[in-house]
């Protein structure tokens, strides 16, 4: 290498072990966030980057983002699979639900509530995300506003609404509205044909919680 006036051999020997170092810094970097990638993402680390470069510049598909949640499943990433399910509710507004479910399977009700509000306020027939809605207004225990979801849900049913009756009683329940729950239960035996027992077991329950605690020996409760 030839060295300009002025520039001694000591100048280039300095200047080449400095382009040396940042060669060997940037590799020896790279090799670990390789290392990294692969300890985090094991036999997924690639397809993983892929899928969040893609994210990452808005080119991501609702498919891709599936995808992205079953490896997290897969690896127990539960903030990761919450990311990739919130995505695709930005994508499309019909997966807030299952974004909904998964808040609520971690105990984030307020952000499940959060994330169906919109979604529920403009689409009523989707009893599923009212269902979710419900669950989540019980959970902190906002019961009236549980209610009102669980008795138009009953409401619009053409088949006995089993899942709906006995999430809103266990709603009524947590509210020490004993003698409601049991009216909601008496209600559906009478319209629905076939439902003798229904839920017999709930309505004796109910009447023991109805009626208070036993007195003590000496006639105390």
């Amino acid at each position: 290498m030839s060295t300009s006036p002025g520039t001694s051999n000591a100048d280039v020997d300095a200047k080449l072990e400095r382009h040396n170092l940042r060669f060997v810094l940037s590799f020896s970097a790279l090799l670990v966030f390789a290392f990294v990638q692969v300890a985090t993402w094991g036999d997924h680390a690639l397809e993983i980057r892929w899928i969040q470069v893609a994210d990452k510049t808005g080119l991501a598909s609702v498919e891709q983002l599936e995808r992205m949640a079953k490896i997290c499943v897969e690896l127990k990433k539960r903030d990761c699979v919450e990311y990739a399910y919130l995505r695709q509710s930005q994508m499309d507004k019909r997966n807030a639900v299952r974004l909904a479910e998964f808040q609520m399977s971690r105990g984030k009700y307020r952000e499940a509530l959060g994330s169906l509000k919109t979604y529920v306020a403009s689409n009523k027939q989707d009893f599923r995300a009212l269902m979710v809605y419900a669950e989540a207004l019980t959970e902190v225990g906002r019961f009236d506003e549980a209610a009102q979801y669980y008795e138009y849900i009953i409401s619009k049913a053409q088949t006995l609404p089993n899942e709906a009756v006995k999430n809103y009683v266990k709603c009524l329940a947590r509210a020490k509205r004993y003698q409601q729950a049991q009216n909601v239960i008496y209600k559906v035996k009478k319209t629905y044909p076939g439902t003798t027992g229904f839920m017999d077991g709930e309505l004796r329950v109910l009447a023991g919680l109805k009626s208070g605690p036993a007195p003590n020996a000496k006639g105390r409760y």
